[in-house]
């Protein structure tokens, strides 16, 4: 009888044993990326040139409720709008810098993170905002001056409805080229000789030539910082280009007026 309980006293505790499920392990819950981690991935990925991933996990950052770090959010929308504006879409990055200097109006880009272009677009943005303007204009900005902007001879104003201002640039040019080769062959020929009287009007001659230089290469800058201004939409192209001469009867000045 004794021996019959205890071997019921041992099935049952072996039973116990077997229908009681071994403890598992407890399940890792995984820990979300913090916003500063989220934020440093987006620009991994811009840095490495994945602007397409750069730009959904910034959407993403900022469409999260949970992000409330105003710093965190405002350089989401700084890279979001230089991702985007890298990619060709100047409307949603001008919606972009829009929205960030709503948030903050006096915000800067830092130039030693930032490519020009894109801080060019940024002051861009601020100036149409200062003037009531909410979009991108019509005519839209150039991502790149063309190069007939920096041509010689008024070129871009010519071929840009500018006809006056371009053949008068041309003209000053073509005479002040002509006349500065000229008087520099002149003194080329005669720069040996001894003669006081002849010493005398070289000298002349080259303060002339020189003049003629820089009357040159004057009306050649002139030119292209117009058509530069003008292609990029900063100021209109109607610069006005004179000579003028100087109170010494020998010297001549490229006189520019701008509206």
């Amino acid at each position: 009888m004794v021996g019959f309980l205890f071997a019921v006293v041992c099935g049952s505790g072996a039973w116990g044993a077997q229908g009681v499920p071994p403890e598992s392990p407890s399940a890792e819950v995984p820990v979300s990326p913090s916003p500063r981690t989220r934020l440093e991935d987006a620009l991994r990925h811009h840095l490495a040139g994945d602007h397409e991933q750069a730009r959904v996990a910034l959407v993403d950052l900022l469409n999260d409720d949970r992000v409330t770090d105003r710093e965190i959010r405002i350089r989401a929308r700084v890279y979001l709008g230089e991702v985007l504006f890298v990619e060709g879409n100047r409307d949603a990055s001008w919606d972009a810098f829009a929205a960030l200097l709503e948030d903050d109006p006096r915000y800067r880009l830092d130039p030693y993170e930032h490519p020009p272009d894109v801080m060019a677009f940024f002051e861009t943005v601020r100036a149409a905002r200062a003037e009531g303007r909410a979009t991108l204009p019509a005519a839209g900005v150039p991502a790149r001056v063309p190069l007939l902007a920096y041509a010689p001879f008024g070129a871009w104003q010519i071929a840009n409805q500018e006809p006056w201002t371009g053949w008068t640039l041309a003209t000053v040019q073509v005479a002040s080229g002509v006349a500065s080769l000229w008087l520099l062959a002149d003194l080329t020929e005669s720069h040996e000789t001894r003669d006081p009287e002849v010493y005398d009007t070289m000298r002349l001659k080259r303060r002339l030539s020189w003049t003629a230089t820089a009357v040159f290469y004057g009306a050649w800058l002139v030119g292209g910082i117009d058509a530069w201004s003008a292609a990029r939409g900063t100021q209109p192209s109607r610069a006005a280009v004179q000579v003028v001469p100087l109170p010494d009867g020998l010297s001549v000045a490229l006189a520019v007026r701008t509206p």
